[in-house]
């Protein structure tokens, strides 16, 4: 992917999102690109003056495609604008948890971002897992467009976090059984991160409603609630 590929596909999505980020934080943008960095990596967050975002040359290997680059831009988008639960102790607020970024990045950024195109060709070119088509299918049985765009979400996040971990055995298939006692506010395993990417993916709530630094419940599924389960935060990193 060339430079000038990538930094249009960031533009357009963070652009997506400012009137969120302007409403949220009231601070600047600043996005950096630090291309000649070759390490796979991002960042994203509010600093004293600035919600700044930062993106290094490794995400422009030949193994990651738009798609995949889109869930890396959106999980950086979902530590400014990710809602409860916040870093603590950090010395600047409103800064999201990295699971609550995984989490806001399918749930509603990737939404977003996938919104108007023809999901449903794309996905008739893919061989796509029962792990992906199955809860896709249950959750939004009601409209051949949404089950697409959520297949198409959860195939980008998977092939994303197998580049990123270099474990291509990643996948949907068996979520983690962790139940943590406490909300983490590190980086969850590597599976549990993917079975929030899951989570938001199925969670029906619209995009448009978002995630909020004061109320834990805005936005989001709730796993007490029948129809918006298979869409809750999962528990091996998020307790109700």
């Amino acid at each position: 992917m060339s430079t000038t590929v990538a930094e249009s596909l960031i533009t357009k999505i963070i652009s997506s999102f400012s009137a969120e980020i302007e409403s949220t934080h009231h601070l600047p943008l600043d996005v950096q690109y630090r291309w000649s960095i070759d390490m796979f990596d991002a960042l994203g967050g509010r600093l004293e003056n600035t919600v700044q975002f930062t993106f290094y040359g490794g995400l422009l290997t030949g193994e990651m495609d738009e798609d995949t680059l889109k869930v890396v831009v959106c999980h950086e988008l979902g530590h400014v604008l990710g809602g409860y639960p916040e870093v603590p102790d950090y010395p600047y607020p409103k800064n999201s948890v990295e699971g609550q970024a995984d989490y806001f990045a399918t749930a509603k950024c990737l939404k977003r971002v996938f919104a108007n195109d023809d999901n449903q060709a794309l996905m008739q070119r893919v061989e796509l897992p029962r792990s992906i088509t199955t809860p896709c299918g249950q959750v939004y049985h009601d409209s051949e467009r949404d089950i697409a765009l959520c297949q198409r979400s959860l195939w980008a996040a998977v092939r994303a976090f197998q580049f990123m971990y270099r474990d291509p055995g990643l996948s949907f298939d068996v979520p983690d059984a962790t139940v943590a006692h406490e909300t983490s506010t590190s980086y969850p395993a590597p599976q549990c991160r993917l079975d929030s990417l899951k989570a938001g993916a199925l969670c029906p709530i619209s995009d448009l409603i978002g995630f909020s630094f004061s109320d834990p419940s805005a936005g989001a599924c709730r796993a007490q609630v029948a129809e918006e389960a298979l869409g809750a935060r999962p528990r091996c990193w998020f307790k109700e």
